[in-house]
Protein backbone atom coordinates (compact mmCIF):
# COMPACT_ATOMS: atom_id res chain seq x y z
CA UNK A 1 0.00 0.00 0.00
CA UNK A 2 1.73 3.73 -0.86
CA UNK A 3 2.29 5.56 2.37
CA UNK A 4 2.85 9.21 2.97
CA UNK A 5 6.24 9.58 0.29
CA UNK A 6 4.40 8.01 -2.43
CA UNK A 7 1.07 9.50 -2.18
CA UNK A 8 2.80 12.80 -1.43
CA UNK A 9 5.03 12.27 -4.40
CA UNK A 10 1.74 12.02 -6.22
CA UNK A 11 0.16 15.16 -4.85
CA UNK A 12 3.05 16.86 -6.09
CA UNK A 13 3.03 15.54 -9.76
CA UNK A 14 -0.52 16.17 -9.59
CA UNK A 15 -0.22 20.07 -8.90
CA UNK A 16 -0.46 19.75 -13.00
CA UNK A 17 -4.04 19.46 -12.70
CA UNK A 18 -4.70 22.40 -10.91
CA UNK A 19 -7.31 25.02 -12.34
CA UNK A 20 -8.59 22.57 -15.24
CA UNK A 21 -11.91 21.93 -15.25
CA UNK A 22 -13.27 18.25 -15.34
CA UNK A 23 -15.70 17.95 -18.52
CA UNK A 24 -16.46 14.43 -18.26
CA UNK A 25 -16.84 11.72 -15.73
CA UNK A 26 -16.20 8.26 -16.41
CA UNK A 27 -16.97 5.28 -13.33
CA UNK A 28 -16.47 1.74 -15.45
CA UNK A 29 -16.79 -0.12 -11.77
CA UNK A 30 -19.59 1.01 -9.54
CA UNK A 31 -17.51 -0.28 -6.32
CA UNK A 32 -14.81 2.07 -6.77
CA UNK A 33 -16.77 4.72 -5.36
CA UNK A 34 -17.46 4.89 -1.58
CA UNK A 35 -19.21 7.48 -1.64
CA UNK A 36 -22.14 8.71 -2.53
CA UNK A 37 -23.27 6.44 -5.54
CA UNK A 38 -21.85 6.56 -8.95
CA UNK A 39 -24.31 8.39 -10.53
CA UNK A 40 -24.15 11.34 -7.68
CA UNK A 41 -20.42 11.23 -7.54
CA UNK A 42 -20.49 11.82 -11.76
CA UNK A 43 -22.98 14.52 -11.56
CA UNK A 44 -20.81 16.04 -8.61
CA UNK A 45 -17.27 16.11 -10.37
CA UNK A 46 -18.68 17.37 -13.81
CA UNK A 47 -17.80 20.81 -14.99
CA UNK A 48 -16.00 21.73 -11.54
CA UNK A 49 -12.05 23.10 -11.82
CA UNK A 50 -9.88 21.89 -9.44
CA UNK A 51 -8.33 24.29 -6.92
CA UNK A 52 -6.33 22.25 -5.01
CA UNK A 53 -4.19 19.04 -4.17
CA UNK A 54 -3.08 17.87 -1.30
CA UNK A 55 -2.84 14.70 1.14
CA UNK A 56 -3.67 14.01 4.79
CA UNK A 57 -2.26 10.41 5.56
CA UNK A 58 -2.40 8.45 2.93
CA UNK A 59 -5.61 9.92 1.51
CA UNK A 60 -5.15 12.23 -1.67
CA UNK A 61 -7.50 15.44 -1.43
CA UNK A 62 -8.27 17.35 -4.96
CA UNK A 63 -10.53 20.20 -3.22
CA UNK A 64 -12.97 21.86 -6.10
CA UNK A 65 -14.27 25.39 -6.89
CA UNK A 66 -16.99 25.06 -4.82
CA UNK A 67 -15.50 23.36 -1.78
CA UNK A 68 -16.22 20.12 -2.89
CA UNK A 69 -13.75 17.08 -2.42
CA UNK A 70 -12.90 14.16 -4.44
CA UNK A 71 -11.12 11.97 -2.02
CA UNK A 72 -8.46 9.10 -3.14
CA UNK A 73 -7.17 6.47 -1.30
CA UNK A 74 -4.76 3.89 -3.35
CA UNK A 75 -5.14 0.84 -0.87
CA UNK A 76 -2.71 -2.27 -2.32
CA UNK A 77 -2.81 -1.11 -6.27
CA UNK A 78 -4.00 1.85 -6.98
CA UNK A 79 -2.32 3.78 -9.34
CA UNK A 80 -3.65 7.67 -10.28
CA UNK A 81 -2.11 8.47 -13.77
CA UNK A 82 -1.74 11.58 -15.18
CA UNK A 83 -1.95 11.49 -19.29
CA UNK A 84 -2.61 12.99 -22.61
CA UNK A 85 -3.37 9.28 -23.94
CA UNK A 86 -6.74 7.72 -23.49
CA UNK A 87 -5.94 5.25 -21.09
CA UNK A 88 -7.46 1.53 -22.77
CA UNK A 89 -6.26 -1.10 -19.62
CA UNK A 90 -8.90 -3.22 -18.06
CA UNK A 91 -8.05 -1.94 -14.63
CA UNK A 92 -9.25 1.23 -15.14
CA UNK A 93 -11.91 1.88 -12.52
CA UNK A 94 -12.68 6.04 -13.03
CA UNK A 95 -11.65 8.35 -15.61
CA UNK A 96 -11.53 11.86 -15.38
CA UNK A 97 -11.24 14.24 -18.53
CA UNK A 98 -10.16 17.74 -18.33
CA UNK A 99 -10.34 20.57 -20.60
CA UNK A 100 -6.64 20.40 -21.50
CA UNK A 101 -7.46 16.59 -23.41
CA UNK A 102 -5.78 15.12 -20.82
CA UNK A 103 -7.37 12.04 -18.32
CA UNK A 104 -6.65 11.74 -14.53
CA UNK A 105 -7.36 7.24 -14.61
CA UNK A 106 -7.83 5.51 -11.45
CA UNK A 107 -6.26 1.81 -12.31
CA UNK A 108 -6.83 -0.39 -10.03
CA UNK A 109 -5.90 -4.23 -10.83
CA UNK A 110 -7.02 -5.53 -7.19
CA UNK A 111 -10.03 -2.89 -6.93
CA UNK A 112 -9.61 -2.32 -3.08
CA UNK A 113 -8.98 1.45 -4.14
CA UNK A 114 -11.55 3.76 -3.15
CA UNK A 115 -12.94 7.20 -4.08
CA UNK A 116 -15.47 10.00 -2.32
CA UNK A 117 -17.03 12.74 -3.27
CA UNK A 118 -17.84 15.18 -0.46
CA UNK A 119 -20.10 18.31 -1.14
CA UNK A 120 -17.53 19.79 1.66
CA UNK A 121 -15.35 19.66 4.69
CA UNK A 122 -17.40 19.23 7.26
CA UNK A 123 -19.40 16.63 5.14
CA UNK A 124 -15.99 14.62 4.70
CA UNK A 125 -15.06 14.71 8.02
CA UNK A 126 -18.82 13.20 9.01
CA UNK A 127 -18.36 10.40 6.83
CA UNK A 128 -15.01 9.57 6.40
CA UNK A 129 -13.75 8.46 10.27
CA UNK A 130 -10.56 7.45 9.20
CA UNK A 131 -9.58 10.65 8.26
CA UNK A 132 -11.53 12.48 11.20
CA UNK A 133 -9.56 10.45 14.05
CA UNK A 134 -6.39 10.78 12.07
CA UNK A 135 -3.42 11.88 14.22
CA UNK A 136 -0.39 14.25 13.65
CA UNK A 137 1.04 14.97 10.32
CA UNK A 138 4.87 13.56 10.52
CA UNK A 139 6.38 16.39 8.80
CA UNK A 140 4.63 19.07 10.07
CA UNK A 141 4.94 20.81 13.27
CA UNK A 142 3.12 18.99 16.08
CA UNK A 143 3.50 18.75 20.51
CA UNK A 144 6.40 15.83 20.50
CA UNK A 145 5.19 15.83 24.57
CA UNK A 146 1.77 14.59 23.08
CA UNK A 147 3.06 11.73 21.24
CA UNK A 148 5.87 10.80 24.10
CA UNK A 149 2.83 10.84 26.07
CA UNK A 150 0.79 8.72 24.06
CA UNK A 151 3.39 6.11 23.17
CA UNK A 152 4.61 5.67 26.39
CA UNK A 153 1.08 4.96 27.89
CA UNK A 154 0.58 1.83 25.31
CA UNK A 155 1.63 -1.68 26.23
CA UNK A 156 1.81 -2.29 22.29
CA UNK A 157 4.49 -2.82 20.11
CA UNK A 158 5.90 0.19 18.84
CA UNK A 159 5.51 -1.25 15.09
CA UNK A 160 1.91 -1.16 15.80
CA UNK A 161 2.11 1.70 17.52
CA UNK A 162 3.46 3.64 13.92
CA UNK A 163 1.33 1.90 12.44
CA UNK A 164 -1.98 3.47 14.02
CA UNK A 165 -2.60 6.59 11.62
CA UNK A 166 -4.60 7.90 15.26
CA UNK A 167 -1.39 8.70 16.70
CA UNK A 168 1.07 9.99 13.53
CA UNK A 169 -0.50 9.13 10.13
CA UNK A 170 0.95 8.55 6.81
CA UNK A 171 3.35 5.87 7.96
CA UNK A 172 3.15 2.13 7.00
CA UNK A 173 5.22 -0.91 6.96
CA UNK A 174 8.17 0.10 4.87
CA UNK A 175 8.82 3.46 6.82
CA UNK A 176 8.06 2.01 10.13
CA UNK A 177 11.09 -0.58 9.93
CA UNK A 178 13.35 1.87 8.68
CA UNK A 179 12.88 4.62 11.10
CA UNK A 180 13.33 2.13 13.76
CA UNK A 181 16.20 0.71 12.43
CA UNK A 182 17.68 4.17 12.76
CA UNK A 183 16.10 5.11 15.47
CA UNK A 184 18.09 1.42 16.90
CA UNK A 185 14.69 0.63 18.37
CA UNK A 186 14.02 -3.11 18.52
CA UNK A 187 10.04 -3.67 16.83
CA UNK A 188 9.16 -5.82 19.54
CA UNK A 189 9.60 -3.07 22.25
CA UNK A 190 6.66 -1.95 23.81
CA UNK A 191 5.82 1.99 24.27
CA UNK A 192 6.00 1.63 27.87
CA UNK A 193 9.12 0.54 27.98
CA UNK A 194 10.68 3.21 26.44
CA UNK A 195 12.53 6.53 26.91
CA UNK A 196 11.55 10.16 26.16
CA UNK A 197 14.51 10.42 24.79
CA UNK A 198 14.43 7.52 22.53
CA UNK A 199 10.43 8.18 21.07
CA UNK A 200 11.88 12.10 20.42
CA UNK A 201 14.63 11.16 18.39
CA UNK A 202 12.67 8.00 16.69
CA UNK A 203 10.20 11.28 15.78
CA UNK A 204 13.25 13.36 14.35
CA UNK A 205 14.49 10.19 12.68
CA UNK A 206 10.67 9.81 11.19
CA UNK A 207 11.32 13.27 9.58
CA UNK A 208 14.36 12.20 7.71
CA UNK A 209 13.84 8.70 6.40
CA UNK A 210 10.56 10.14 5.17
CA UNK A 211 12.30 13.44 3.51
CA UNK A 212 14.84 10.80 1.85
CA UNK A 213 11.80 8.42 0.74
CA UNK A 214 9.92 11.51 -0.96
CA UNK A 215 13.40 12.70 -2.34
CA UNK A 216 13.05 9.47 -4.10
CA UNK A 217 10.41 9.28 -5.60
CA UNK A 218 8.59 7.03 -2.88
CA UNK A 219 9.18 2.70 -2.73
CA UNK A 220 8.09 0.46 -5.76
CA UNK A 221 8.65 -3.06 -5.07
CA UNK A 222 5.15 -4.14 -6.52
CA UNK A 223 2.56 -1.70 -8.32
CA UNK A 224 3.35 1.59 -6.99
CA UNK A 225 4.65 4.42 -9.85
CA UNK A 226 3.90 7.85 -9.64
CA UNK A 227 0.99 10.03 -11.41
CA UNK A 228 3.51 9.79 -14.82
CA UNK A 229 3.64 6.39 -14.86
CA UNK A 230 7.49 6.21 -13.34
CA UNK A 231 8.73 4.17 -10.48
CA UNK A 232 10.34 5.34 -7.12
CA UNK A 233 13.61 4.12 -5.93
CA UNK A 234 13.55 4.40 -2.58
CA UNK A 235 14.08 0.78 -2.43
CA UNK A 236 17.22 1.12 -2.99
CA UNK A 237 18.41 2.46 -0.06
CA UNK A 238 16.57 0.86 2.14
CA UNK A 239 18.41 -0.26 5.19
CA UNK A 240 16.02 -3.19 6.54
CA UNK A 241 12.86 -3.24 4.62
CA UNK A 242 12.99 -5.57 2.12
CA UNK A 243 16.49 -7.38 2.60
CA UNK A 244 15.56 -10.62 4.84
CA UNK A 245 19.03 -12.81 5.36
CA UNK A 246 20.99 -10.11 3.42
CA UNK A 247 23.88 -8.21 5.57
CA UNK A 248 23.01 -5.02 7.56
CA UNK A 249 24.91 -2.07 5.72
CA UNK A 250 26.00 -0.76 9.41
CA UNK A 251 27.11 -4.07 10.89
CA UNK A 252 26.68 -6.86 8.98
CA UNK A 253 24.44 -8.51 10.65
CA UNK A 254 21.77 -10.76 8.68
CA UNK A 255 18.76 -8.69 8.76
CA UNK A 256 15.87 -10.86 10.48
CA UNK A 257 11.99 -10.93 9.14
CA UNK A 258 9.10 -11.77 11.76
CA UNK A 259 5.49 -11.16 11.72
CA UNK A 260 4.44 -8.69 13.92
CA UNK A 261 1.53 -6.35 14.31
CA UNK A 262 0.22 -8.11 10.94
CA UNK A 263 2.75 -7.53 9.18
CA UNK A 264 6.02 -8.89 8.32
CA UNK A 265 8.99 -6.87 10.16
CA UNK A 266 12.47 -6.48 9.16
CA UNK A 267 14.83 -5.23 11.86
CA UNK A 268 18.65 -5.92 12.84
CA UNK A 269 19.00 -8.09 15.84
CA UNK A 270 22.35 -6.53 16.85
CA UNK A 271 21.57 -2.86 15.73
CA UNK A 272 17.87 -3.16 17.41
CA UNK A 273 18.76 -4.84 20.72
CA UNK A 274 15.90 -5.55 22.77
Amino acid sequence: MPELPEVETIVNNLQVIKNHKIIKVKVLRESSIAYPDSNQFSQGLKAKYIAQIKRRGKFILIYLEDEAILVVHLRMSGRLIYDTIKNETKFLRVSLQLDNKAYLDFIDPRALGKQWYFTSQAQMLENLNTIAQMGYEPLEYFDKKVVVKKIQASARSIKAILLDQSIVCGIGNIYADEILHFAKINPIAKGVDLSQRQITQMLEITKQVLSKAIKHGGTSFRDYTNSFGVNGNYQNFAYVYGRKNEKCRICNTLIIKIALAGRGTHFCPKCQKL
